[in-house]
C-alpha cells in the first residue's frame, strides 16, 4: 500500500465513525427492514411505471404522502441530504489538492 492508499483508508475509517454517517446507515437499515414502508415503496414503483388512470394517480399521491409523513422516511430524507452535502464538501476539499 502506498501513502495515498493509507490516507484514503484512514479517511474512509474516519468518515464511517462520524455520527451523521452512522445515523444515515441506521435509518437506511431501519427502512430496509420495515415491511410496511417497503410495500408502499414497491406499490409506488408499480404505479409510476404503469400508465395510471385518475384513480391510480390518486392512490399514488396518497401513498407518497403517507411515506413522506412517516417519521422514519422523513428523518432519512433529511439525513440523506446532509450526507450528500457532506460528500460534496469532501469532494471539493479533495479537488483543491
Amino acid at each position: 500500500m502506498n501513502n495515498i492508499d493509507v490516507l484514503i483508508a484512514r479517511l474512509k475509517e474516519e468518515i464511517y465513525k462520524d455520527p451523521l454517517i452512522k445515523e444515515y446507515f441506521r435509518l437506511k437499515e431501519a427502512i430496509k427492514n420495515n415491511e410496511e414502508i417497503n410495500k408502499k415503496i414497491l406499490e409506488l414503483m408499480f404505479l409510476k411505471k404503469c400508465n395510471p388512470v385518475n384513480e391510480e394517480k390518486e392512490r399514488y399521491y396518497k401513498i407518497k404522502n403517507e411515506l413522506d409523513k412517516n417519521p422514519l422516511v422523513y428523518n432519512f430524507k433529511i439525513v440523506e441530504e446532509e450526507v450528500n452535502n457532506y460528500k460534496k464538501e469532501i469532494k471539493e476539499i479533495l479537488e483543491e489538492l
